[in-house]
């Protein structure tokens, strides 16, 4: 008796459904792992513009809003939304404030939104307000900017 030799029907859509399933969990993982990235680089770009802050802060012996020239660099920006984060005001202050602080230009984050920063340290004469860095609408949030002329609050 001669039998034919390949695959009946059912155990190719067997082999292909599960080549299906083992694709459809690579997908779940490589976006889960994405995500995972861009926090990473969102924290690391914190960490940078921190740095940088505090630099140009020792080396000019002055709060960040006499280092950036603004008392509020992200208020042109607010309320916060996409629109108002592409705004030619928006983007020209962050633009100004990042070059005062000596990068080339604009920072965005992993999502594409400016980093924004909030100059308050002995804003109305009072250490009672940080001043902050923060990423709009994405899980890194805002860090605080440690006091450079409030030590001790």
């Amino acid at each position: 008796m001669k039998y034919k030799q390949g695959f009946t029907l059912i155990e190719l859509l067997i082999v292909i459904a599960i080549i299906g399933l083992l694709a459809t969990m690579a997908i779940a993982s490589l976006q889960n792992s994405r995500e995972k990235a861009k926090l990473a680089r969102c924290k690391a770009d914190f960490k940078q513009i921190l740095t940088a802050i505090e630099l140009k802060r020792d080396q000019v012996n002055n709060t960040l809003l006499n280092v950036t020239g603004s008392g509020c660099s992200d208020c042109s920006c607010r309320p916060f939304n996409e629109a108002n984060l592409s705004t030619a005001a928006c983007i020209n202050r962050m633009t100004t404030t990042f070059q005062n602080l000596g990068f080339t230009g604009l920072l965005k984050d992993p999502w594409n939104h400016t980093y924004l920063i909030d100059e308050n340290e002995g804003e109305g004469g009072s250490c009672v307000y940080h001043d902050s860095l923060c990423s709009y609408n994405s899980p890194c949030g805002c860090v605080a900017v440690p006091f450079f002329a409030c030590q001790g609050f």
